[in-house]
């Protein structure tokens, strides 16, 4: 951080031009006060901050105000009441903010809180004035370091909520953690201290740099702001169909790209047809998958930003947009999935306090000229308490959040000069038989909040607790848990009877997508997984072609992921013999870790890790700060004692299960414990299927040891005798186990010994699981669609284990573990993802009801208790009663590594 001495004071406060001049030589010495060496930058609590409040401070006192700072770290600057009202009389705010976006210009909220002391300094002079005055300098506007504007403002209106506190940084500090090391208290009763009563405030002035050529084309250098635009962003994605560039008739196909440039070209046209109105729109981003040049786009993702100074016009553009989307995609057979990501209603400034503006722009003989704000600014949070209004000033170009910015010292000093016109009005008016606004200050009429979505009377499954409530979500995210929620919702879903689930992370799961998706594929996997309640699932990198053991590899599941994942995936990557500096390449496209076979893994490609290869993985990932999961059964042994059994033609259930013995896996889990501790790598291990290696991983988290572990439905519910039944259906590796191994396994379970049970959902066409060689059969169960009914079956009803334990083997313990962001837990702030399951329903599994491409489970005719009626994602339904519901609107999921693990 560079610091400069403020500059001399040079100008009392009579001379406009002077202090105009006073003004801008203040910009240039916050200027210099930035967090990065080279550019502009003041993010919320950091140094530069600290230095620009603390120097403000100081002008603030030379003006004659008397100064504090309030919980979240906004400066506030006094002059009190001149007349006889004294402490009584009501107040006046202005200012803006001295937070900045990244590589800022000079002049961005800085302009308002330095024009609004030196005006105060002329009005403190007035003795006979009724009103106090207060100069706001927000610690944070902009957002930049949380990415949600206004904390400084929302702590005047009172409207910092849970969510908003949880938010984290890019260092894992969150908003509420950031208030306190700024000095200030985040709790109810410490935000209590900041919130300002709306009865004892006459409103909210701001002076603000324009941000727009409006003013520059007009010739103005000042402005009156009619209202602040709402806004409107909207996620927006065209699923088609790849195919070769060169093969696909053009009458076949069904490009995504040609449908998102027909869309884009709609956008144009509707926000043209409504520029008259303020209307404005735009396509900002676009994302075309796989994005070859040789390949036809199988599916594009675009953001829109739709603004409008009037709710109603933006709202009727938004819909006519959604629209025009959905057209087209039923004229190009594209599916559409459309996701509103944020909405903010406009914000009509204040008639009076505008008018008096008018006023007072006119009077220093220039047009008053009245025009929308596109831009958010502090009195959007403040209009929920206070009348508000704004004047732009003339910035050169229309530049502004960029080093370029400028405002000319003439501007400025025009801008001064209504200030002081508005403020000496504003005084004189009681003395002319008028109230100082002609806005009553009196408290407005609360505001019912809108929800996107709202499940009434349910029973939420919390982590702590089960309790009896509604959840509420807006914009893809829990907003509020609680009895009897208040407010009007877009859908409303009685949940009377049913239990509320955190949605299902399904931690092991493979999709064999691309390459081998006639065995699943992300489609009818990932609409098998959200049947089941699942709303996120982590993609094992074997069995798709190629296996995701690279940076390309990664690149292609993503691009296979794109408009066809029905629930949130994120993605293994592979440690085999090789190049480890692939692993570096994964980390960096954001895997949740390297999964390694210490045995044959059944596909080639996807060779075992020798013990060099396992240790100086794990080597390498303990540098990464990430997880190495492990298929952990001895390879020698298990080859030795299969090749005998084959040998002798002994390839029945009970052959193959002898030749995977427990001792197998008990010495592979040992081995890559060791390897852990020595490397100080974080360890899983995968679908454990003994007691005993159980009892391995406990003891060695007992010592220190980061070491997790995960058992399967299959294990927990099936048994070697099962297997005999079964046939090959059942076959799987490890192989199922005696009975006793799977009380021992519900046992550890009960314990707190196996952190999660995911599915490893495996399936493979019918051809490869026929015969009776169980050893040329292929070893894999598809089971992700039954994972949380096998759960409420076996461990609440058959064991009574509690359901919030349920909600964390299911969903809470891997979302940790693997740090995905927005999962595992109904809290606020958190992806409102949740399965809605009716606890008590019995009901008898066919094949009919799988929804995996080849309808094979060992749990067909199996009784259970407990059926998933309703999945959603992040707000939107995406399964019903067993059935898909509307396009794909699943993500690729990127660990957060700033999550505790």
């Amino acid at each position: 951080m560079t610091r400069t001495d403020p500059p001399p004071e040079a100008a009392g406060p009579g001379d406009t031009s002077a202090r105009a001049e006073m003004v801008a030589a203040r910009c240039e010495a916050l200027a210099a006060l930035s967090d990065e060496p080279g550019r502009l930058s003041r993010p919320y609590g950091g140094p530069a901050l600290r230095a620009a409040r603390d120097m403000v401070a100081a002008w603030m006192g030379a003006a004659g105000m008397a100064t504090r700072r309030d919980t979240v770290g906004n400066l506030i600057g006094r002059v009190d009441a001149g007349d006889p009202a004294g402490a009584a009389a009501p107040t006046l705010l202005l200012g803006s903010h001295l937070d900045t976006v990244r590589d800022a210009g000079r002049f961005d909220g800085a302009l308002g809180v330095l024009l609004a002391i030196a005006a105060v300094e002329r009005l403190r002079l007035d003795v006979r004035r009724p009103f106090a005055v207060e100069v706001v300098a927000f610690a944070d506007e902009e957002g930049l370091r949380f990415r949600s504007a206004y904390l400084g403002s929302r702590a005047l209106a009172g409207t910092i909520d849970a969510a908003m506190l949880a938010l984290e940084d890019a260092s894992g500090r969150s908003v509420a953690e950031a208030i306190r090391d700024y000095g200030g208290d985040p709790s109810p009763a410490g935000l209590a201290t900041a919130r300002r009563e709306p009865a004892g405030i006459i409103g909210y002035v701001e002076v603000h740099l324009e941000q727009g050529p409006v003013l520059e084309r007009l010739g103005a250098p000042v402005g009156v702001v009619s209202a602040i635009a709402g806004q409107s962003r909207i996620a927006v994605r065209f699923a088609g169909e790849a195919g070769h560039a060169g093969t696909v008739p053009m009458g076949s196909r069904r490009d995504a790209l040609c449908a998102a440039a027909e869309f884009v070209l709609a956008v144009e046209t509707a926000a043209a047809d409504g520029a008259d109105r303020g209307l404005v729109a735009t396509v900002g981003q676009l994302a075309v998958a796989p994005g070859a040049s040789n390949v036809v786009p199988g599916s594009v993702a675009l953001t829109l930003d739709a603004r409008a100074p009037d709710d109603r016009g933006r709202e009727t553009l938004v819909a006519t947009l959604r629209e025009a989307a959905r057209a087209i995609g039923d004229r190009r057979a594209v599916a559409v999935a459309w996701e509103v990501v944020q909405r903010a209603p406009a914000v009509a400034c204040d008639p009076g306090l505008t008018d008096r503006l008018a006023a007072a722009v006119t009077s220093l003989g220039l047009p008053a000229h009245r025009l929308p704000s596109g831009a958010g600014h502090d009195a959007v949070a403040l209009a929920g308490i206070c009348p508000v209004a704004m004047l732009f000033v003339r910035c050169a170009g229309g530049v502004s959040h960029h080093p370029a910015e400028h405002v000319a010292t003439p501007d400025i000093a025009i801008a001064l000069g209504v200030a002081d016109r508005f403020l000496a009005d504003l005084a004189a008016a009681p003395r002319r038989g008028r109230a100082p606004s002609t806005s009553p200050r009196r408290p407005p009429e609360p505001r019912m909040a809108t929800f996107d979505l709202l499940v009434r009377g349910g029973t939420l499954v919390l982590a702590d607790r089960t309790v009896r409530g509604d959840l509420a979500a807006l914009d893809g995210r829990v907003i509020a848990l609680g009895p009897d929620l208040a407010g009007p919702a877009r859908e409303e879903v009685d949940a009377s009877g049913l239990h509320v689930f955190p949605g299902v992370v399904d931690a092991h799961v493979h999709l064999n997508d691309p390459g081998r998706a006639d065995w699943e594929g992300i489609s009818p996997g990932t609409a098998a997984l959200a049947a089941g309640g699942a709303t996120t699932a982590c993609d094992m990198p074997l069995n798709s072609l190629p296996p995701t053991v690279d940076g390309a590899a990664f690149d292609a599941k993503a691009a296979a992921i794109a408009g066809g994942a029905r629930i949130d995936l994120a993605l293994w990557g592979g440690l085999v013999p090789g190049d480890l500096d692939r692993l570096d390449e994964l980390a960096e496209r954001g895997v949740v870790g390297f999964k390694a076979f210490m045995s044959d893994s059944g596909v080639p490609e996807f060779p075992a890790a020798d013990e060099r290869t396992l240790h100086r993985g794990m080597e390498r990932a303990a540098r990464l700060g990430m997880p190495v999961a492990v298929h952990a059964e001895d390879d020698g042994l298990t080859r030795r004692l299969a090749a005998a059994a084959v040998a002798a033609g002994r390839t029945g259930a009970r052959d193959y299960g002898a030749s995977r013995p427990a001792e197998a896996e008990i010495t592979a889990i040992a081995r890559a414990i060791a390897l852990a501790e020595e490397t100080g790598c974080a360890l899983h291990v995968v679908h454990v299927s003994t007691g005993a290696g159980v009892a391995l991983v406990a003891a060695a988290r007992a010592r220190g040891v980061d070491v997790t572990c995960e058992t399967c439905p299959h294990y927990l519910l099936l048994d070697e005798d099962d297997a005999v039944r079964l046939g090959t259906l059942a076959k799987c590796a490890p192989p199922l186990r005696p009975a006793a191994e799977v009380a021992a396994l519900w046992a550890a379970l009960a314990a707190g010994d196996i952190d999660w049970v995911a599915s490893d959902h495996s399936p493979s066409p019918a051809d490869l699981k026929a015969g009776r060689d169980w050893f040329a059969a292929w070893g894999g169960i598809g089971g992700c669609q039954t994972l949380l009914p096998a759960l409420l079956t076996a461990g609440h009803h058959g064991r009574r284990l509690p359901l919030r334990a349920i909600a964390s083997l299911t969903s809470g313990a891997a979302a940790r573990r693997f740090c995905l962001p927005g999962k595992g837990a109904l809290a606020v702030g958190q992806d409102a993802d949740f399965a809605l399951v009716d606890l008590g329903a019995a009901w008898d599994l066919t094949a009919e009801d799988l929804r995996s491409r080849h309808r094979l489970s060992p749990f067909v005719g199996t009784r259970f208790r407990g059926r998933v009626v309703r999945t959603v994602l992040r707000g939107i339904t995406v399964a019903r009663k067993n059935e898909p519901v509307g396009p794909p609107i699943g993500r690729l999921l990127r660990p957060d590594r700033r999550q505790s693990a």
